[in-house]
């Protein structure tokens, strides 16, 4: 039993200390605890100092500093400075310490931890608030962005059928003047005079066959945006599409020189898929072969069975490439290329995004690999008949 007199009174005063071991553990507690709180904050030290009000947090931590550093006397009373000043006086200045120290301690530790903690209450209060109103004002913008989406859909939905349907506005009377001009260049009903006529009406044939093609392109490419494209699939080996391809394309390859030619021929490449669509894709990527490539170069095609009944079907030439930064570009609707290289070979920029769409709704994959002055590969994979869906744009 520890005893002293009673602040108050000369009459003797006992403090009850009923276990050394007990205060022994109240102590530690109380330290380690403050020691936590000390670390943490140096641990995020960083967050502490970018914060708007860290008021809140240096009031704990100083609050928690002056309990630790009682508790941490009190410790060392008890178990040290009986070692070196002797046991009675140790017992004296512990008293001392619990009468005259322990209430400034612990009022002030704990009256600067409840500050603390107020004004971390207020502060979180205030982190709510704003909170809330940025979650209204992001809701907003959500709400904000589907309609603008909803609306981009209609607008985009109302451009493929107008497109789709001036296509056919053009194709009918298209095809009468494709018509007349072959009728005239080959002097079905008689000489028509000058040579100069016919040359003219060759003319007239070439641009119109040209054009057509293009209003084909962006009728097919509408269809396939509005989810209209219907496939006729049927069994059929992809080297028949391939030879009547290099068929249609070999002249005009000569003609500049380039080698348009099939690389490690399969002798069957079954394939369920529609035949006239699979032509239109391989007679495209052959085009934009022979067009970008120069002369003495190559265009080569090639043909891999997959066990699943499907294939892998290779477009690669030597041309001059597209710059890797571009390639997202060049897979985009009407977008074209930057490079100086293209500058006199320029198209509708349709033939890849047309290309990669139609073998998408096939249910197949398609990749483009290039590198500016290296070349372009085109790969693309079509599954079997059990594995294939068509994906619908």
């Amino acid at each position: 039993m520890l005893y002293t007199t009673h602040p108050f009174s000369a009459e003797p005063y006992f403090m009850i200390w009923n276990s050394t071991a007990l205060m022994t553990i109240i102590d530690l507690a109380v330290i380690v605890g403050g020691v936590y709180v000390a670390v943490t904050i140096y641990r995020y030290r960083r967050i502490f100092r970018s914060s708007k009000n860290a008021t809140p947090l240096l009031l704990i931590a100083a609050g928690a500093s002056v309990i630790s550093a009682f508790y941490l006397a009190d410790l060392f009373i008890m178990w040290g400075l009986p070692h070196l000043t002797g046991k009675e006086e140790a017992m004296a200045l512990m008293a001392a310490l619990h009468l005259n120290v322990s209430w400034i301690a612990i009022t002030v530790g704990f009256g600067a931890i409840t500050g603390g903690l107020i004004l971390m209450v207020r502060s979180f209060a205030r982190l709510v608030h704003e909170l809330e109103s940025k979650e209204h004002e992001l809701v907003g913008k959500i709400e904000e962005a589907e309609t603008a989406t909803r609306a981009a859909e209609i607008a985009n939905d109302s451009k493929s059928q107008f497109l789709a349907n001036m296509s056919h506005e053009l194709r009918t009377p298209l095809n009468a003047i494709i018509g007349f001009s072959e009728t005239m260049h080959q002097q079905t009903f008689g000489p028509v005079g000058s040579p100069k006529y016919i040359e003219y009406a060759d003319n007239i044939g070439q641009a119109g066959r040209h054009l057509l093609t293009i209003i084909n392109d962006v009728l097919d490419l509408s269809k396939i945006e509005a989810g209209r494209l219907n496939l006729f699939r049927r069994h059929i080996d992809v080297n028949d599409v391939i030879n009547d391809s290099i068929a249609l394309l070999q002249e005009g390859a000569r003609s500049r020189g380039i080698d348009l030619s099939v690389v490690d021929p399969v002798a069957t490449v079954p394939l369920f898929a529609d035949q006239r669509i699979l032509k239109q894709i391989l007679i495209n990527l052959l085009s934009n072969g022979i067009k970008f490539t120069p002369k003495g170069g190559r265009v080569t095609v090639s043909t891999a069975p997959l066990p699943d009944g499907g294939c892998i079907l290779r477009v690669s030439d030597t041309g001059i490439g597209i710059p890797a930064d571009e390639i997202a570009v060049a897979l985009m609707p009407f977008e074209q290329v930057g490079s100086a290289l293209t500058q006199h070979t320029r198209g509708t920029g349709l033939g890849l995004p047309l290309c990669k769409s139609l073998t998408e709704r096939h249910g197949g994959t398609f990749e483009l690999e290039s590198a500016e002055g290296g070349g372009t590969t085109v790969t693309l994979r079509f599954a079997g008949r059990e594995n294939s869906r068509p994906k619908v744009a």
